[in-house]
């Protein structure tokens, strides 16, 4: 493409850029989402045999079907930096909007994703002083761990007992809470690269009204 407006070849570039870059880690993020389904499943979570549940999971499902889900999870991940990359090949200014305006929900999503997190990791760091056995309240209050406990098996902890359960819980906190810390920066830097793709993605669609793009096709048919 050959540009006469250096504006909008520098706009151009960065969308093109980031378009990329999110591109490259919805692949990541869905490959990794993938291998830690399958981890997660097998390590904690009771088959659905054992539960009595009839309704479709990711540990009943079959590899193939797995495989299929991951696609048309990876294919929709892919739908937004799609169109940041084709509309600034192609000049497209439906698909530059389309890239910014989706960005900018994105960002905003992560954002109250960032909130929620941040209370969950809160959540867990006082669970211990407020659940604790020896408090009746403290029984009382977090009954329903013992809800969440049906959803895990351990060869550890009774988790049918409430002292079990909060054992069981009190021992994967930290890791939760690692984990969850590791969440809330990835979507931290979503944040921030969300609202770069929707400042130049927009700031690209006002930018095409002052310029001109010339595609390599159309300049070498000019030239004839």
């Amino acid at each position: 493409m050959k540009f006469t407006n250096p504006r909008l070849e520098k706009l151009t570039s960065r969308v093109i850029c980031l378009s990329v870059c999110a591109g490259f880690l919805a692949i990541v993020g869905v490959v990794m989402s993938f291998a830690h389904g399958e981890n997660v499943t097998d390590e904690f979570h009771v088959p659905d045999t054992a539960t009595g549940e009839k309704k479709m999971s990711w540990a009943s499902m079959t590899q193939q079907q797995k495989i299929a889900s991951a696609l048309v999870v990876l294919a929709l991940a892919l739908l937004v930096p799609c169109c940041g990359y084709c509309g600034a090949k192609n000049n497209s200014k439906p698909l530059i909007c389309c890239f910014s305006c989706c960005n900018c929900v994105g960002g905003c999503l992560n954002l109250l994703a960032v909130v929620g997190l941040a209370a969950a990791m809160i959540g867990f760091g006082t669970m211990k002083s407020v659940c604790s056995p020896s408090s009746e309240d403290g029984k009382e209050a977090c009954k329903d761990i013992l809800k969440a406990c049906t959803k895990f098996k351990s060869t550890e902890y009774a988790l049918d007992t409430y002292e079990g359960c909060y054992d069981f819980m009190m021992g994967k906190a930290p890791l939760v809470q690692g984990i969850l810390a590791f969440v809330i920066v990835l979507r931290c830097c979503s944040v921030c690269f969300e609202c770069a793709s929707c400042r130049y993605g927009y700031a690209l669609y006002g930018e095409m009204d002052k310029g001109e793009c010339i595609n390599s096709a159309d300049e070498s048919g000019l030239s004839e």
